[in-house]
């Protein structure tokens, strides 16, 4: 479910262009650093959960909110990209 969101925000920030660029690689940044640390986790035998809630997936947040959003589709992009980042990493 959180996939399919995290991809559906890709695919959001796409209406930005280049612009947008460094949010995206943020996405994929926090995403890779949440695998990695369930990777760790699982093989130290740490609780999962717990160390996914330590990851930090809010951090592509403010690249998004620095997005300038000029015209009426921008605008809708960006009102979209942080409900999902929202729904994402459940900070309101």
């Amino acid at each position: 479910m959180q996939a399919s969101k995290v991809i559906l925000l890709h695919r959001v920030l796409d209406l930005f262009g280049d612009e947008a660029d460094a949010a995206r690689t943020k996405i994929i940044r926090s995403m890779q650093g949440q695998i990695d640390l369930l990777q760790v986790a699982s093989d130290n035998y740490i609780n999962q959960r717990e160390a996914f809630k330590k990851a930090k997936i809010d951090s592509f947040r403010e690249a998004v909110l620095s997005l300038e959003a000029e015209d009426p589709k921008k605008s809708w992009a960006k009102t979209t990209a942080l409900n999902l980042t929202q729904e994402i990493t459940g900070i309101k």
